[in-house]
């Protein structure tokens, strides 16, 4: 049986980029939060996305961020095993 995927932390990396001055980043994580998805699949799928775009983006960030970003990335790799390894750099 597959673990839950938590919703929490990628609560937590929105309010933090948000907070380190990277607002349109975390608007668009909660925009993927609240959206209407078909299914929880499509939903972690569009949050790895979002997520692997504001790791190359959102630069420099604090070892707390970064913690997050791979708190996320471990949460989309449990749906959807080495999601973003060709284009996630490793951190």
């Amino acid at each position: 049986m597959q673990k839950a995927v938590s919703s929490t932390p990628f609560y937590a990396l929105a309010s933090a980029l948000k907070e380190a001055g990277f607002p349109a980043h975390g608007e668009r994580i909660d925009s993927v939060l609240n959206g209407v998805w078909t299914t929880s699949s499509e939903l972690i799928t569009e949050l790895g996305q979002v997520v692997l775009v504001a790791r190359k983006e959102c630069k420099p960030i604090d070892p707390a961020t970064k913690a997050l970003f791979k708190e996320c990335m471990r949460q989309v790799r449990t749906v959807w095993p080495g999601f973003g390894s060709f284009s996630w750099l490793p951190f």
